[in-house]
């Protein structure tokens, strides 16, 4: 399995509107890419995860979750996700992942896009993937619209 350069050490923070509805995870992937990870959401510090889910993308090409957890209780939460990659076709093995988190219909604002541009993805048949391995920190701010 080959790891994606990029990983879990890049600083990434998602802001939030704490009076905002609730949020969902987007995983988006491309090209005859299929996509699938395991997300948890932590909170500040140590501790156990306060929700953990599996998301997949597949024919559609995204796939999106809602988390059961209060927005006004995610500032400083991180989100952690490990996502693995093939391709369908082997001769189409490029393509793009992204995750983003939506609030009330909008992608919210990501200080490091949560996207990967992968060449060489291997193929689904070869039960070899690539690995994105990644977080981000939930921080509070202002609606867009505000």
């Amino acid at each position: 399995m080959a790891e994606v350069a990029g990983g879990t050490d890049d600083p990434r923070e998602c802001i939030v509107d704490p009076m905002g509805g609730p949020i969902e995870v987007v995983l988006m992937a491309n090209n005859t890419l299929r996509a699938g990870g395991e997300f948890a959401i932590f909170p500040e510090g140590e501790g156990e995860a306060r929700s953990r889910w599996k998301m997949a993308a597949g024919d559609s090409g995204s796939h999106s979750h809602p988390v059961d957890l209060d927005v006004a209780t995610l500032d400083r939460n991180r989100m952690t996700w490990q996502v693995l990659v093939c391709a369908v076709v082997e001769s189409l093995s490029s393509g793009t992942v992204e995750i983003q988190v939506h609030q009330d219909g909008v992608s919210r604002p990501l200080s490091k896009a949560a996207r990967w541009k992968l060449q060489e993805i291997p193929v689904c048949s070869s039960d070899r993937t690539k690995r994105i391995t990644a977080k981000l920190a939930f921080a509070f701010g202002a609606s867009e619209e505000s």
